[in-house]
């Protein structure tokens, strides 16, 4: 079990969220998650779900798809990937559904545990805050890039 935590911790490492945040810290993390699996075409949760879980993928892919009657393929994400992350934050139903494209491990944080360890271990909570601030940066660039060429079409098709 010793040996698992510390496989656990080093693979923490290797996930964006946890940039920045240090080994010991990891280990602690590593300590508080549980894992499971699930099989292919399995919902792992509905979008607008109550949610508390943090999951990170260890090993195979899910779909993230927005939209219960029409839904739409956000996003696959594979190993070292996380999702449900927002949930443990704003307490606010799931904003999109995921499922199971492959047969996937995951190893899941409630989020009891996590606030748990923010507060008996703030520098966790700086790291993550650094982290959603970059990723925050990231997309206000797509938007910004997204906008510059919806405005290129619009202006060339009003031209024609």
């Amino acid at each position: 079990m010793v040996n698992e935590m510390a496989l656990r911790a080093e693979f923490l490492g290797t996930v964006p969220l946890l940039e920045g945040v240090d080994k010991a810290d990891l280990r602690l993390i590593a300590e508080a998650m549980e894992k499971q699996s699930f099989s292919a075409g399995q919902v792992i949760f509905r979008e607008k779900d109550p949610g508390n879980f943090l999951y990170i993928i260890l090993t195979g892919s899910v779909r993230i798809v927005k939209g219960l009657e029409n839904p739409m393929l956000l996003t696959i994400l594979n190993p070292n990937d996380f999702f449900g992350e927002m949930v443990l934050f704003d307490r606010e139903g799931r904003s999109a559904s995921v499922e199971a494209q492959q047969d996937v491990t995951v190893l899941v944080l409630d989020g009891g545990r996590f606030l748990d360890l923010l507060s008996k271990h703030p520098r966790i909570g700086l790291a993550l805050i650094r982290t959603f601030a970059g990723r925050l940066r990231e997309m206000q660039q797509e938007v910004v890039n997204a906008r510059a060429t919806a405005e290129f079409f619009i202006k060339k098709n009003a031209k024609t």
